[in-house]
């Protein structure tokens, strides 16, 4: 039977801290529900609104809360890209039902 050889130095080491990386446990973020009254809440809840107005009133929310490379998938399969949803958006014909509900916002801290 054949030994094996033995594992340089560098590779021992390297196994030891992965090893021990995955053993030490993982901090998540606490999470706890925003006041209506933080500034990030009250811009969101805003956006909530505005978005869910957007087929009425063509306020072009798109340009605010969509990225820049924005990739967005149709209900018929077709992919569009920001300009195309915010070309859409604003020269589209008004939709009917532009009701917003009550929002909470969560916010994460570290």
């Amino acid at each position: 039977m054949r030994a094996l050889p033995f594992m340089p130095r560098t590779h021992l080491t390297a196994a030891i801290f992965l090893s021990l990386a995955y053993w030490m446990p993982a901090h998540a973020q606490e999470s706890r529900w925003a006041t209506p009254e933080e500034p990030t809440a009250k811009r969101l809840i805003e956006w909530e609104r505005q978005w869910a107005e957007a087929g009425c009133t063509h306020n072009g929310i798109q340009k605010t809360i969509l990225a820049d490379d924005f990739h967005g998938t149709a209900p018929d399969g077709s992919l569009y890209s920001k300009k195309q949803a915010l070309a859409e958006a604003l020269s589209g014909k008004p939709e009917e039902g532009c009701t917003m509900f009550e929002v909470k916002a969560i916010q994460c801290s570290a």
